[in-house]
């Protein structure tokens, strides 16, 4: 037999965005807890995601080099999709 869970869920503006969680409670639990309890517990998860979006680093610009290398392959896939294409176009007259 499954047990009964209260759910409680919210959402938080934080300085990363909108935030939204659940915690789950047995009715035993969740007797026992005052509102203040529940929202000392919302307010835990929102600043362990917090903390955690802190150490994530912000994503670092490709350099000069790394554009030219992907401008080249970019360059090069389209001259193999020119000659596909090509390729496909003759076909397709010989039909």
């Amino acid at each position: 037999m499954h047990e009964v869970k209260v759910q409680v869920s919210f959402t938080a503006d934080t300085k990363y965005g909108s935030y939204g969680d659940s915690l789950y409670f047995t009715e035993a639990e969740f007797s026992k807890l005052t509102q203040a309890n529940i929202e000392e517990k919302k307010q835990e998860r929102i600043d362990k995601w917090v903390a955690s979006m802190d150490t994530v680093a912000a994503p670092k610009s490709p350099t000069k080099s790394q554009y030219q290398e992907m401008s080249s392959h970019i360059s090069f896939q389209i001259a193999s999709l020119q000659e596909k294409k090509s390729e496909i176009d003759t076909k397709i007259l010989g039909m």
